[in-house]
């Protein structure tokens, strides 16, 4: 029976947390080791971790002595190694939860179809109106092989930006470099996911919403700080580096590429806006931004709309 080593990453979590363990510990798939790293929280969040590891002994309590959203990546060698090379590797977010049977369908749709990726889609819960969406345009499951990851990329490419809601084969993380994904400040999981995409020779989308992803209005994603100026390149470059090792950089991809540049960048204004943040952050944004060449190329492409180039310049100034 292989093992699954899961990992959440917690900071400031104690009131979310309990739901994130409990879904997991929950598991009708028995064989799971299950790593919870305070990431130097300040509230009760590394007790919660220890009363659950008194409590079961699959639980791992690990902390770390400062905060970095890619702070779990420096322990993908130890929790890989825990679960073996024939093992899985899966994450959830502190405030999240697997449905019951994830894991369990999971791993019976990888090993039906041999894959090295399995992701589910994801329910999307707003914790303000308690709306539910589902996530993805997979209207059915789907099967990528490695000859074809280029082509299909405009497809699955929102599915795999980010790394929860999946199972990643440890073997294809054990050849993983994440140098890129850890220099990043917000798009760790896209960077994380795509390096290990581009190890695989077989992933897989299936239809059914097996994750319950909440959405909270001052989530740190929902907020904007000078870092996240670079988000857009940091994105384009991972792309393109993707891309570009499994044949993909054909002009439609470019295009594709350039639109979710596009979008980036004018999602990121908008939040500069909405902040209020003082005239020194705004200038260093709006140097950041319109000195970037992919911006000038980006207004420049026919490809985007110009009542969307419009809502970007309103939007910044």
């Amino acid at each position: 029976m292989k093992k699954i080593a899961v990992l959440t990453q917690a900071y400031n979590a104690e009131s979310t947390l309990p739901r994130a363990i409990d879904s997991i510990l929950a598991q009708s798939y028995p064989n799971i080791i299950y790593f919870l790293l305070d990431s130097a929280s300040t509230d009760g969040t590394w007790r919660v971790i220890n009363e659950y590891a008194r409590l079961d002994d699959r639980v791992v309590p690990l902390r770390n002595t400062f905060n970095r959203l890619s702070a779990y990546m420096d322990r993908i060698p130890e929790i890989t190694d825990a679960a073996g090379q024939d093992g899985l590797f899966a994450m959830l977010d502190a405030d999240d939860a697997y449905h019951t049977d994830a894991f369990e369908k999971m791993l019976r749709f990888m090993d039906d179809r041999r894959l090295d990726i399995s992701s589910c889609s994801a329910r999307h819960i707003s914790v303000t109106t308690g709306r539910t969406a589902k996530s993805g345009v997979h209207e059915e499951d789907a099967v990528y092989a490695r000859e074809r990851f280029g082509y299909y990329y405009p497809e699955y490419w929102q599915v795999m930006s980010t790394v929860w809601g999946k199972l990643f084969s440890c073997a294809t993380l054990m050849k993983c470099d994440f140098t890129r994904a850890m220099s990043f400040a917000v798009g760790a999981d896209t960077a994380f996911t795509l390096e290990a995409v581009k190890r695989a020779e077989r992933f897989g989308v299936m239809e059914e919403a097996l994750y319950d992803y909440y959405i909270y209005p001052n989530s740190i994603l929902r907020r904007f700080d000078d870092s996240r100026a670079g988000d857009g390149r940091n994105y384009y470059e991972t792309a393109f580096d993707f891309l570009n090792a499994v044949n993909g950089l054909s002009d439609y991809n470019k295009n594709f590429m350039m639109q979710v540049y596009f979008d980036i960048i004018r999602n990121s204004a908008g939040m500069a806006r909405a902040a209020r943040v003082n005239p020194s952050c705004m200038m260093r944004y709006l140097q950041t931004i319109f000195t970037d060449p992919l911006t000038r190329e980006a207004l420049m492409s026919e490809g985007i709309s110009l009542s969307e180039k419009v809502d970007f310049i309103a939007e910044v100034f």
